[in-house]
């Protein structure tokens, strides 16, 4: 989803003709490289078993120059707007560490966002193993039946509520500007009583 919001940030800006909010800010193609050269390098590094020296073997070397590399054209790229007298050279500076701040907390917040779903897997596990408990005292059918109703019953209130937010946070903050065209309707109906 956060790889998904970037693209269509890139495609709504290019649309809009906004060419540094589509390739240079922390939620354009820089930021795309970024987030997926990072998404690569960590599972790597997982993958080895941890072995962050594979970071500096050959083709991963690559990934880490792609990483810093985004990163410094996030933080430069607000001089775009000091070349087009949009900002000053002070205001651009402090876009840029803003923006540098952003793309490396932000992308890690919400990546770590979407383990939460993970965490209310590892719930519905222990809820099961309290049923299996309870099956001992109460019979194994009703101790199945209570659990599964109150496992279903809060998962899905709070399953539902985080994936509202992750759609919310992490997926619509990457495209929406909260703009657009006031609805004008082309007649209103009398109102009746």
């Amino acid at each position: 989803q956060i790889v998904f919001g970037i693209v269509i940030n890139i495609i709504n800006s290019i649309f809009e003709k906004d060419y540094y909010r589509a390739f240079l800010c922390n939620k354009g193609l820089i930021a795309l490289i970024y987030y997926i050269s990072g998404l690569i390098l960590v599972y790597t590094i997982i993958k080895s078993g941890y072995n962050f020296n594979i970071i500096f073997t050959r083709p991963y070397t690559l990934l880490l120059l792609l990483i810093l590399a985004s990163m410094m054209a996030v933080f430069l790229g607000p001089l775009y707007k000091y070349h087009k007298g949009i900002m000053s050279l002070s205001e651009s500076l402090n876009e840029g560490i803003a923006e540098l701040i952003e793309l490396v907390i932000g992308y890690l917040a919400n990546t770590i966002s979407y383990i939460r779903l993970a965490a209310f897997a590892l719930a519905h596990e222990a809820l099961g193993m309290a049923a299996a408990a309870l099956a001992n005292l109460i019979g194994f059918i009703p101790s199945y039946i209570v659990l599964n109703l109150i496992a279903l019953g809060l998962e899905g209130i709070v399953v539902g509520i985080q994936s509202i937010r992750l759609i919310y946070y992490e997926f619509s903050t990457k495209f929406y500007r909260g703009r657009g065209v006031l609805y004008r309707p082309i007649r209103t109906l009398p109102m009746t009583s």
